[in-house]
């Protein structure tokens, strides 16, 4: 495991530490919940966000127009969800993720994708995440961070390698990792649009997906010209 998760909490430790050292202990709590995401996100901008590069290229993973390939795995809840279930409702925005144990972009992203779950699933799009983590890893991510929707474990990278999306130049001890990317699949089961968005922060980004899921359903059943 790379060093970066200790380097993160340490240096957190270390700012929160000296926080509630001069101020009282509910106002700290405060201060530090205010300072968290700025302090982690200098961090990964000096430090990096983990063993390979942040993005995928925009040639990576199955082609638009492609048939989605079919899934059935596990959730944060012990709760198998298979795409044939996530499409009945609509399209389905796939988001596939590196880590959210050690991955602080990813937790970061998902997050934020958490933050505006009611309206990119307004219209009955689903979002839904995949990553190599054990659910047990992602159960305590997923507690911790309130995420709701659903984000499924792929430890033998079926999934992942299924929409040839497979980070193939990680490092031996992230072998089966994916790179950064999300399947917009329109609900007859169509690969409609990929984007590539490292973070849904900006809004900019959240209009974007919402745009694609949308495109999606008006272009269900239909080929893309």
């Amino acid at each position: 495991m790379d060093r970066q998760p200790c380097l993160w909490r340490s240096t957190c430790t270390a700012v929160f530490g000296r926080v509630a050292g001069f101020v009282a202990p509910a106002a700290a709590r405060r201060l530090a919940r205010a300072l968290a995401v700025p302090v982690l996100a200098a961090l990964m901008l000096q430090c990096g966000a983990g063993p390979v590069e942040a993005t995928a290229p925009e040639t990576a993973g199955l082609a638009i127009g492609r048939p989605a390939p079919a899934f059935a795995l596990t959730d944060q809840t012990g709760t198998v969800v298979s795409l044939e279930s996530l499409l009945k409702t609509g399209p389905v925005a796939l988001v596939f993720s590196r880590s959210v144990d050690w991955c602080l972009y990813c937790k970061l992203q998902l997050v934020h994708l958490q933050r505006d779950l009611g309206e990119i699933e307004a219209s009955g799009s689903r979002v839904v995440c995949i990553t190599h983590d054990s659910v047990e890893k992602i159960h305590a991510f997923a507690t911790r961070s309130g995420i709701t929707f659903p984000v499924l474990s792929d430890p033998e990278s079926k999934a992942i390698d299924a929409y040839d999306i497979r980070c193939t130049d990680a490092p031996p001890e992230f072998r089966g990792i994916a790179r950064h990317a999300t399947f917009i699949i329109g609900q007859d089961g169509v690969i409609r649009s990929k984007l590539f968005e490292l973070s849904y922060q900006e809004r900019s980004a959240v209009n974007a997906l919402i745009h694609a899921l949308e495109e999606a359903r008006t272009m269900n059943g239909r080929s893309r010209t």
